[in-house]
């Protein structure tokens, strides 16, 4: 049988290990473009592709993303709706009742949402999977929902 020593060294290595890995998930890092598209397959988002512009196209089931890196360390998602015809005015109210988004009505007509992540303060690998999973798990299929519902009382007012 292993002495208490062994028993004590094994422990205090164990701890070592926890911690610096726990450490290496929480350390503030500047993520390349190509890190970035390994975090998100590794989270298990697929058809992970590079685009122009820093940005990378990503999928969650069928649901497409876009996420760009600026050249600061900020990363902002994007989440668009084609097709759907909405008003400001309901938007506007995405605006005023919802935290960690905002929703605008693009250049094409099509409701959007988008989400940034400073980097002021630093970022770790495991904020920008929460980051991530928050917006494409929470606040995206939300977003979907509240749009619908506008679509489908604007439709109901108009028939």
């Amino acid at each position: 049988a292993p002495d208490q020593q062994a028993v004590d060294r094994a422990f205090h290595t164990l701890r070592e290990a926890i911690s610096s890995s726990s450490a290496a998930d929480t350390a503030s890092v500047r993520l390349s473009l190509k890190e970035i598209m390994k975090l998100l397959r590794a989270e298990g988002y697929t058809d992970v592709v590079e685009r122009a512009n820093s940005t990378v196209l990503f999928l969650s089931g069928d649901t497409k993303y876009v996420l760009k890196a600026y050249d600061d360390g900020d990363l902002q998602l994007y989440y668009g709706l084609a097709g759907i015809q909405v008003n400001y005015a309901h938007v506007n109210q995405w605006n005023q009742e919802k935290r960690l988004s905002r929703a605008y009505i693009d250049s094409e007509g099509d409701p959007v949402l988008e989400a940034d992540l400073l980097s002021n303060g630093g970022i770790s690998r495991e904020n920008i999977k929460e980051f991530v999973k928050v917006f494409v798990g929470i606040s995206a299929p939300a977003y979907e929902e509240f749009i619908g519902e506008s679509a489908s009382q604007q439709s109901r007012s108009v028939h």
